[in-house]
């Protein structure tokens, strides 16, 4: 395999997402008790401990010049990135609580699966999965599920009649975009989010990345392609940075932090339609 190198401007947003993820973790804590925090606060700072974590693994993918799986592990940031978004623009809880309240239905709905699989399959009920233990859940599911809505005054009988409140992504990302001054949200779930879903879920449009052909016709296999770094670091950073900011704002992290220094590197190094 021929050497690879980075141009300089990679090199230097490489740099750039280090920098930020070393500074924010030396400065963020993990020992915050997040029960002490709103609910917003705390899904907040639940989404940056998974963006932290996912940002250095897209970092070192790509000091290896592996941006094809990174972008995998970008999807998801997208996700988090426009899901948060969607939650902090309205001055209100109750987004939050619909966000909290989308993870009890698909548990409750994953649990009834399950015992619906092992009722017709019961040779496959082993040690901790059997029947028992997820009929306790799935009563524990819809203790939290009948809290909520006795504490918020909701009334959702069924995953049907939630939904009607908590849209899908794609009208999530244009709820964002009716609330900000540069709206760019359903660009990025179009040209991002959803180009990228080819290779987190291969089909012939995510293998077909992974091969390139010669001048003479002939196939080759690709066992790392660097040739998107700049775009993958590029939208990795933008999403951080909104993090970071988002954390100062909420009282996360210390009014003092000089987020001033990265959003300059932002826009020395990356750009709104992330470029390279």
């Amino acid at each position: 395999m021929d050497e690879l190198k980075l141009n300089s401007s990679d090199q230097n947003k490489l740099n750039a997402l280090a920098e930020i993820i070393n500074e924010v973790s030396n400065e963020f804590t993990s020992k915050k008790i997040v029960d002490s925090l709103t609910i917003k606060q705390q899904l907040l700072y639940l989404n940056f401990v998974v963006v932290n974590s996912y940002s250095e693994a897209i970092f070192k993918l790509c000091v290896d010049f592996r941006p094809l799986p990174a972008n995998v592990i970008l999807r998801s940031l997208v996700e988090s990135f426009i899901n948060t978004a969607y939650i902090l623009t309205h001055n209100s809880n109750k987004r939050a609580l619909l966000f909290t309240l989308e993870d009890s239905f698909y548990r409750k709905g994953l649990a009834v699966e399950v015992l619906n699989f092992l009722k017709r399959y019961p040779q496959f009920e082993k040690g901790e999965f059997n029947s028992d233990s997820f009929q306790k859940a799935l009563f524990k599911i819809q203790s939290e599920i009948d809290f909520y809505k006795t504490k918020y005054n909701l009334d959702y009988n069924n995953k049907k009649e939630f939904e009607k409140d908590y849209p899908r992504l794609i009208d999530r990302a244009k709820a964002v975009d009716k609330r900000i001054k540069k709206p760019d949200f359903e660009h990025i779930y179009t040209l991002v989010y959803r180009y990228l879903s080819e290779f987190g879920h291969l089909s012939m449009r995510g293998l077909n990345n992974f091969v390139r052909t010669d001048t003479n016709g002939n196939f080759e296999m690709l066992a790392s392609q660097h040739n998107d770094i700049g775009v993958v670091i590029s939208m990795t950073y933008t999403i951080y940075l909104y993090f970071v900011d988002q954390l100062k704002k909420k009282g996360l992290i210390q009014k003092s932090f000089n987020i001033k220094k990265f959003d300059k590197y932002w826009k020395d190094y990356f750009n709104a339609r992330l470029t390279s």
